[in-house]
């Protein structure tokens, strides 16, 4: 999946490096889960970012890159919730919300 461009450039598309993009499509969130849960299970190492547009709906910053150290999903009566455990490798800022340490979700 990676795409060089030219020795001068020395770029990724990181797109496809990424396995987001296959032959100009984009992939699909099931699919885009299931090769992070493969991933994980492979021990990759993974990190994510969010999109500065999302990042007051996330509560994530959008200047850091975060560790992808869990994946999991939990069966619901409702269906089935996707959860990604983060860890922020910068050490300042955490996550208080609900999931978080002190959550009771967690319980």
């Amino acid at each position: 999946y990676t795409k060089w461009n030219g020795k001068a450039a020395d770029t990724i598309d990181r797109k496809k490096a990424e396995g987001i993009v296959q032959d100009g499509t984009e992939a699909a969130q099931d699919t885009l889960w299931v090769m992070l849960r493969e991933y994980m299970e492979l021990c990759y190492p993974v990190a994510a970012s969010i999109d500065p547009l999302h990042e007051a709906a996330s509560g994530l910053m959008t200047h850091l890159a975060y560790s992808v150290i869990g994946a999991r999903e939990v069966t619901l009566e409702k269906g089935v919730l996707r959860m990604v455990r983060l860890r922020n490798p910068h050490g300042f800022s955490r996550w208080t919300q609900r999931w978080s340490d002190e959550s009771d979700a967690r319980e």
